[in-house]
């Protein structure tokens, strides 16, 4: 899969993002590749959109920085998409039909957004969920970002890139069918390492 488009822990707890609309920047991108649908029976492309809110600050590693909220997609852009909807309200208009060709989704790093956090309980667990995203008003001040940014393309960037993201989307990445592959190519490798290479 590419970054084209044609919550659970990490080990370390913080306290749910209440509920509010935050001015919010997309500080991730990352391609989970394709991720088996069990419910379904069927195979999809998945991606998470990372935002860092800077007005919500946790201490970690000893520094203030800017609470993360994310979400997964399935990455496509056809009319029922939760990620076509989401864009199109973000971006303030519709998709032309050559963008809906093919759209980069890591264009949307560095963006700012308007991003409506509401609640919902499933047993005696409560969520922070993605209520609505609009682009900022015209007038309002751009926040400037505090954290890196991260682009993650499963087919072209480095797997160990991985090693730098929380546990629980390393994991998911980890299921996707061309992190295995990938995988079994570089074992592969290790397995060979010392004999002659074919130049």
């Amino acid at each position: 899969m590419s970054l084209i488009a044609s919550d659970k822990g990490n080990g370390t707890h913080f306290e749910i993002i209440p509920e509010d609309t935050y001015t919010a920047i997309c500080c991730e991108v990352i391609d989970l590749g394709l991720q088996e649908n069990k419910t379904f029976d069927k195979v999809q492309p998945k991606v998470l959109i990372g935002w860092e809110i800077p007005e919500l600050q946790v201490e970690i590693g000893g520094e203030m920085k800017p609470r993360i909220f994310t979400k997964q997609y399935t990455n496509s852009l056809n009319d029922k998409a939760t990620l076509r909807k989401d864009l199109v309200a973000w971006r303030g208009k519709q998709f032309t039909e050559e963008e809906l060709k093919g759209f980069d989704v890591s264009k949307l790093l560095g963006v700012p957004c308007l991003l409506q956090i509401v609640h919902s309980k499933v047993g005696d667990r409560t969520y922070a969920n993605l209520g609505g995203i609009t682009k900022l008003p015209k007038g309002m001040p751009k926040p400037e970002p505090q954290m890196p940014q991260i682009r993650f393309d499963i087919d072209e960037s480095p797997l160990s890139m991985i090693n730098d993201m929380p546990t629980w989307i390393q994991d998911i990445i980890k299921e996707s069918i061309e992190y295995k592959e990938r995988a079994d190519g570089f074992e592969e490798l290790d397995e060979n390492e010392g004999g002659d290479l074919p130049f």
